[in-house]
């Protein structure tokens, strides 16, 4: 917001010397303030910042409407100076925020590792039932075992899929045991040389073994040259996207 202060001034330091075209700028800026209102975000700094837009805004038009002739730049100019004074008080005083830090890249978040180690014990037999499916023709997945570390699928368990599979709408492709997340921020994992597999056009058996890090749909699925190329999903009531 800082440099929507700034902007406004170099706006209003330019046009103070015409005065002339100073009613297309404030139409055009005040439209702007009342899409930044709508779609910004309701905080205090933002509100308070907003409103000291306006009334630099407000103040610079009131002084061009009464002093639009041949005199007048001087004291539009003058104006202006004493309104950059009292935003860099301000700034001094910490009235007027930077903005937010923009939100780390998602190559920079940190994954989480899924990694199953091959003497994992998959002690119970879990129940689940299958979900939405956007099978490619001529391909297709059976899931007929889910077995876990722990009794229900959910949050935290290591869980073992056996199934089969059938592969014709393409040379090869990876088939892949994951977990859709449903929160922003999740779904990055790393560490599971046992979650995929890759397979050739026909078919054949898979088991797959994978760790549910966070609250998702898992899913067996194709992806053919990194593209998702249909699967199925599964779990339960919880776990289970339909």
């Amino acid at each position: 917001m800082q440099l929507a202060l700034e902007i406004t001034l170099r706006d209003m330091r330019w046009f103070s010397t015409r005065p002339a075209l100073s009613s297309v700028w404030f139409c055009g800026r005040n439209n702007l303030l009342e899409m930044l209102v709508t779609l910004g975000p309701k905080t205090e700094a933002y509100s308070s910042t907003m409103t000291m837009i306006r009334a630099l805004t407000a103040a610079f038009v009131i002084t061009v409407a009464t002093g639009c002739g041949a005199g007048g730049s001087p004291e539009l100019r003058a104006r202006v100076d004493r309104l950059e004074a009292e935003v860099a008080a301000l700034k001094s005083q910490g009235r007027v925020h930077q903005s937010a830090p923009a939100a780390a890249p998602r190559s920079a978040r940190t994954c989480v590792d899924v990694n199953v180690p091959p003497s994992t014990q998959f002690p119970f037999v879990v129940d689940v039932e299958r979900g939405s499916t956007s099978i490619k023709a001529g391909d297709a997945i059976e899931i007929r075992e889910v077995r876990g570390t722990r009794p229900q699928l959910e949050q935290g368990g290591n869980y073992l899929v056996r199934g089969s599979y059938t592969l014709g709408s393409a040379d090869e492709a990876r088939l892949l045991l994951s977990v859709t997340a449903e929160r922003p921020g999740e779904g990055c994992t790393s560490g599971n040389s046992r979650g995929s597999m890759r397979v050739s056009k026909g078919s054949g058996d898979f088991e797959l073994a994978t760790r549910v890090p966070y609250q998702g749909k898992p899913h067996v699925t194709f992806y053919v040259d990194g593209q998702n190329g249909g699967g199925v999903y599964f779990g339960n009531s919880k776990l289970l996207k339909k």
